[in-house]
Order: C-alpha cells, then structure tokens, then sequence
C-alpha cells in the first residue's frame, strides 16, 4: 500500500518520524474537532427542545380546515419557570420600588444585595432590662449589681433592624397577599432583625396604610444570636372598593413595652380594584405578572350565574352540564358535545345580553411595565360592552361556572378565549369573543382557531391555563 511503501517500520528515518508526528497530530485534532461539533449540535437540539417545552402546551399546527386544536396531554399543563420571581410590586418608571428604608447588612432576595452599615434600634441594654421585666440570667447576671442611673447608661444592644415594603399594590388581588414564604405576591411590609445578643429580646411591631386599612400587630420574640423576618399584610378596610389610583402613606412602628423605638410614614399608591398589571421590572430584569389575569375570572359571580341558567335556552337540550357526557367517546363527539355549550353562552351575551365589542388594545406585551384597567364580568355585563381582555375573562367565567376549563391567550396587544373540549385535556379549541355584535358563533371560532395557530410561534405568546393557576394559589378577585 502507499502508507507502507513510503515508510519503513523497522528503520524510520528523521524525517519519516516527523512527518509521523505531524501525521498523528492532524489526525488527533480533527478527532477532536469532530467530537466539539457532535457536542454543539447535540446541545443546540436539547436546548431548542426545552425552549420549545417552556410554552406549556404542545399544540399542533392544524390546517385551517380543522376547527379542532390537538395537543398532548402531557404537556397540558402551563410551567412556570424556577425561581421566577412573582411579586406584587411595580411601577410605571422602569425602576425597581421596592424600598429599603434603612440601609443594614441584611440583604434580601428581592432586592440589591449591596451590603451596607447596619443600623441599630436605639434602646440600651439597661433600659430593655427594666423594661422587659426579663429574668433571663444572660441578661441579669450583667447589671444584677448596678444602679438604675448606671443601667440606663449602659451599652446599646446589638439590635440591627431593615425594612422593606412595596411602594405600589393591586387592590384587587390584596386579598391574596400572604405573610406565608410561598406567597406569590411579595408582603406588603417586611421586616429583618439581626440580634447578636446571647439572649432573646420581644419586640412589638405594628403597621397600617392609613385611612384604608386596619391594624397589623405582631409580639415576635427574636431569638438570641438569630436573624428573623417577619411580613405584614394589614388588612383592608372592610368593604373598601376604590375606583381610581389612590396615594395613600404606609405607617410603620417598632416598640419595646410599649415604648416607640423606631417608627415612619412611607408612600404607597394603591391601584384600583379592576387594575391589572402586566409586569414590572425588578433590578434591571422583566418579571412577568401577566398569570394574575386568571384572578379576573369569577366564575362565582351572581350575574354568571343568571348568564348560564339564560344560556340554557339556546341548548338544543335546555341544558348546560360542562363536561358531563354519558355518551361522547370520540374527538368529534366531544367538540360537538362541548361547543354547543360555549355556543348557547355566546348566544345569549349576544341576543340578551346585547354585548358590544369596545375597540381598545390590551397593554400586554412582553418585557414592558403596563398597568391597564380590566372589567371584570359583572362590569361588563352591566354596561354591554368588553374589549378582547374583559369578553376573554367574561367567556372564561362562564365556562369554568359549568366546570369546562378554559384558557386566556395572550398575544401583544390583543387577547382570546380558548377552552379543552373534554376532561382529559387533550383538546382544545379557541373562540374570538370581540366578534360577539356582527358574526355568528361558528366564524368566531374559525377565527380563534386562525389565530391560535397564527401565533403558536411569537414568543410574546402567553397561554394561560385559567385552572393551573388556581392550583398555584391564584384565586378569583373577590
């Protein structure tokens, strides 16, 4: 062979030992080039593959002539992501409002984690011990011997105190605040002690947004050597219902036996109760709000009640049951079975109702801070007119009355309904609710299925499952 006529084996020469050399060196690195593009392009698949799961739902690309959406069930569910950050707090500036209102070595995980200089609660170790009738021995055994005079002059504890607190809410939500960790709404107001005492000291603390809340009061007694956090959500005002965005002052006080030790007024807006928040920025990154939407869906409202029992007369059967089908076993007995409910509800918001679509876009869209006014279905009811995110909420409403699951999708500018056509959610279909005053109900859900289909790509897209966010703990707007 040529390889062995050019070379001996037995007795190479110089030059033959370097050319081999070179030769096996060539031969190493395009080995090794081979295996770095196999580990390129094996990764860039599995990275495409989850981006692509991220969106919750595997939905496929019907034609047109299909009405029907079909997915697989085992992505049915929405997925949020780990570690997303879900927090009540935002404003319509570009910054960050959440607000340290005094500098510590405390950081938090919603804020910056600059570390600065502790500040301390000014009381002294002498006044705590008379005012805290304290028998623990860490702390008598120091000054069992000094005089009253000499107690008040002793040393300050090594008591370190930040506070943070949300400087803007939706009111309409604020029954969802929780002081639980697994909130998914950031407190209103939180506190974090450091003690580097070797003995426990009780602190009383108490907060109110003056004028529309009650009190909060907690006696939290901080352990010796500990950090602790604690949150307050005061209550609001029962029977509060505000129609615009008020500015209203966030009250805060530190005490020890009654004795104010540190205490301050701080601002706070306070949306009103139809105001819905699409997302904020956080530390220079978008958190993304926009699932709260799911808590405009009442489906327990009185005017969705009287709106499904008028529903039933536009039933081929005068009768609105969900999912409850004795005898559906195929695609198509289950989209027959389903839409003739979703038509009879379209009906009668169309011939009883006399909705009306309002021209006027939603102001979702992706990585912006947008605040925007939402009706919720009684409102929309009672006036007769919805745009696409109030006719969405009002459908999704009526449709989880009767136990048939829908889904809000999110488009920039623009939002419709879709819903799973039976119970095991391995279809869906889709409806344009702002056809509701000129087109029947069948080029309504032509439509809704162009359009899902239309954006199943556009990464702003948001398909929000209406029943996953209520086991994630998002619950209707009371």
């Amino acid at each position: 062979m040529l390889f062995m006529d050019n070379f001996s084996m037995n007795n190479p020469t110089k030059e033959e030992k370097h050319f081999s050399l070179v030769f096996w060196i060539i031969i190493s690195l395009a080995i090794v080039i081979i295996l770095v593009i196999i580990f390129i392009l094996f990764n860039g698949g599995a990275k495409k593959s989850t981006d692509y799961s991220n969106q919750g739902l595997n939905k496929s690309t019907n034609s047109s002539q299909n009405s029907k959406i079909n997915r697989t069930s085992s992505n049915s569910s929405i997925v949020k992501k780990e570690n997303q950050t879900q927090t009540s707090i935002f404003n319509n500036t570009g910054n960050t409002n959440i607000i340290k209102v005094n500098n510590t070595n405390i950081t938090s995980s919603n804020v910056s984690s600059e570390i600065s200089t502790p500040h301390k609660l000014n009381v002294s170790l002498g006044d705590y011990f008379l005012k805290s009738n304290s028998t623990d021995t860490n702390i008598s055994q120091p000054v069992n011997n000094m005089t009253n005079s000499s107690l008040r002059e002793s040393r300050e504890l090594n008591l370190y105190y930040q506070v943070y607190y949300s400087s803007s809410v939706m009111s309409g939500i604020y029954n969802q605040y929780s002081d639980s960790e697994n909130s998914l709404l950031d407190p209103i107001l939180t506190y974090e002690i450091e003690n580097l005492e070797n003995f426990s000291i009780t602190l009383n603390f108490v907060s109110e947004i003056q004028g529309y809340s009650l009190v909060s009061t907690d006696k939290i007694k901080i352990p010796a050597n500990a950090n602790y956090t604690l949150n307050q959500n005061p209550s609001l005002n029962p029977g509060l219902n505000l129609q615009e965005l008020t500015n209203a002052n966030l009250h805060y006080k530190i005490e020890l036996s009654g004795d104010v030790l540190q205490e301050e007024t701080l601002p706070i807006k306070l949306y009103a109760k139809d105001t819905m928040i699409w997302g904020y920025y956080l530390d220079g990154e978008f958190v993304d709000m926009s699932y709260w939407i799911a808590a405009w869906v009442t489906p327990h409202a009185t005017e969705i009640d009287e709106l499904i029992s008028k529903s039933a007369k536009y039933h081929p059967d005068n009768a609105i049951s969900g999912y409850l089908c004795d005898y559906c076993e195929s695609e198509a007995e289950w989209q027959d079975y389903t839409n003739a409910q979703v038509k009879a509800i379209y009906t009668a918001l169309k011939n009883d109702y006399k909705i009306t679509y309002i021209n006027a876009p939603i102001a979702y869209a992706s990585n912006q801070e947008s605040p925007q006014r939402v009706k919720l279905p009684k409102d929309s009811i009672r006036l007769s007119s919805a745009n696409c995110i109030d006719g969405t909420v009002l459908f999704a409403s009526a449709l989880e009355s009767i136990g048939i699951s829908p889904y809000i999708e999110l488009v920039p500018g623009h939002a419709f309904l879709c819903y799973d056509l039976n119970p095991t959610r391995t279809s869906y279909d889709c409806l344009e609710t702002t056809m509701i005053g000129s087109y029947s109900f069948e080029e309504a859900e032509e439509e809704g299925v162009y359009e899902a289909n239309e954006y199943f790509n556009d990464p702003q897209t948001q398909f929000i499952s209406v029943s996953d966010e209520r086991t994630y703990g998002v619950m209707p707007i009371n």
